[in-house]
């Protein structure tokens, strides 16, 4: 990859006007976007980036945000947010199985005595599904599998919550062996149901998982998450010692002033609203699980 400081960005548009680039990167692979494309995340920059230049026009003041220059190596490359919801995910894994979906909004919530289950994903959301098994005897299940094996527990469960009308929380059975029997440890912070459910996924992969959340409830203490409300508990807790490895929304993470350790971001609406909107991500994905994960410990 190169590298350019003050870069003239005049050869680079099609109007061949504008000022220099502070920092301009030209990348060899997709690896190198990627890794790029991370950085910047993690340290909270913003960043343009430039195809074949074609009807741009570049301020003479030039530009301070760095600059990833594709069309050299890259053309055929495109950037695209990944915009799929974790809702949107799961709702077509259950189509694909046959099973008729009605998502959240007005609409469903009108005919909300109807469902046969009712699948929580959040806290939020296994608060609703209790007060609808309390007014219509609908029972729920609570959770979210991540993986192919999970995927099969899961519709075995769903199943079994549908004949038998009894609730439950969603917990995969591993069998007797794991995979991957690192010894690593995890402190995650995120909602108390969401936490749960990876802290499932990733003790399936032999790490260890401690689970936090900043909001309070009965849920929490009941799938044994710890709550964090003030914000000295909370930087207390996120500069802990003894752990490998943090997953938590940004602005838990910089409360944390010791580094060394692998930082895993996980945006969470209820925290930073938008401010982190770049950084979200399908927590449903295995594949997106495994190459972060992997990327973080590997530092």
């Amino acid at each position: 990859m190169e590298h350019f400081h003050g870069k003239d960005m005049k050869e680079y548009c099609s109007f061949f006007a504008g000022g220099k680039a502070d920092d301009l990167y030209i990348p060899h692979s997709v690896g190198e976007v990627q890794g790029l494309l991370k950085a910047f995340r993690k340290e909270g920059r913003d960043y343009y980036i430039l195809g074949k230049g074609s009807n741009l026009l570049i301020s003479d003041d030039g530009l301070r945000d760095p600059v990833i220059l594709l069309r050299e190596n890259l053309s055929g490359v495109q950037y695209e947010e990944n915009r799929e919801t974790e809702e949107a995910y799961f709702a077509a894994r259950l189509r694909s199985a046959g099973y008729r979906v009605r998502s959240t909004g007005l609409d469903s919530i009108r005919s909300f005595g109807s469902a046969t289950v009712n699948l929580a994903l959040t806290t939020a959301g296994l608060r609703v599904a209790k007060e609808a098994e309390k007014n219509f005897g609908t029972p729920y299940l609570a959770g979210f599998p991540i993986g192919k094996e999970a995927w099969k527990f899961y519709f075995e469960m769903l199943l079994a919550t549908e004949e038998s009308g009894v609730s439950r929380i969603f917990v995969p059975e591993v069998g007797g062996k794991q995979k991957h029997q690192t010894r690593v440890s995890w402190l995650l912070f995120h909602d108390a149901l969401i936490a749960h459910s990876l802290r499932n996924y990733l003790r399936s992969q032999g790490k260890e998982v401690h689970c936090k959340t900043v909001f309070p409830g009965q849920e929490a203490e009941d799938l044994g998450v710890e709550v964090c409300v003030k914000e000295e508990r909370i930087a207390e807790r996120i500069n802990e010692e003894g752990f490998d490895g943090i997953a938590a929304d940004p602005l838990l993470l910089a409360l944390r002033s010791k580094k060394g350790i692998a930082e895993l971001s996980l945006p969470q609406h209820a925290v930073s609203s938008r401010v982190c909107e770049k950084e979200r991500w399908n927590l449903l994905d295995e594949e997106a699980w495994k190459y972060r994960i992997g990327l973080e410990e590997g530092r």
